[in-house]
């Protein structure tokens, strides 16, 4: 399995969820390929800035201050926590003017498991959902008995 994601991932409203999502794609070994921006840039800003879009991330944790992308260190704990713990970056060095690459290429292998909140009715003031670790293959054989 391979799951591509060019320029897209970071105009989502929050990475780790969508994450979550693209991991039930992609089966054991599988890879994610990203490509996204992962340094601020004052013209992406000016141009995109003026677009509601461009704001409606709800994580302001995961990105960097001042716009809608998420740094290198950012993309390598959001990828290792979503279940893709082995990961390569492409593009981890610097330009031939010496600053750091402002667009890369990140290429993940999942561990085919992920988390599944378990079905039933939370009270404001109860405990948190719990939440079970199942493999690819678990979760396709229960849905198809």
């Amino acid at each position: 399995d391979v799951v591509i994601a060019a320029n897209v991932l970071h105009a989502t409203r929050r990475l780790d969820g969508t994450l979550r999502q693209i991991k039930k794609l992609v089966k054991k070994n599988g890879w994610l390929v990203v490509n996204e921006g992962t340094a601020r840039e004052e013209v992406l800003t000016l141009i995109f800035g003026l677009l509601d879009g461009w704001w409606l991330f709800e994580d302001g944790e995961n990105r960097i201050p001042g716009c809608p992308l998420a740094s290198v260190a950012g993309w390598k704990r959001l990828l290792r926590d979503a279940g893709f713990p082995q990961m390569e970056i492409l593009l981890d060095r610097q330009n031939l003017a010496g600053e750091e690459s402002r667009q890369q290429v990140m290429v993940a292998a999942s561990n085919g498991e992920y988390r599944v909140a378990r079905a039933g009715i939370m009270s404001v003031s109860g405990p948190a959902p719990t939440t079970v670790s199942a493999t690819t293959a678990e979760v396709c054989a229960s849905s198809t008995a």
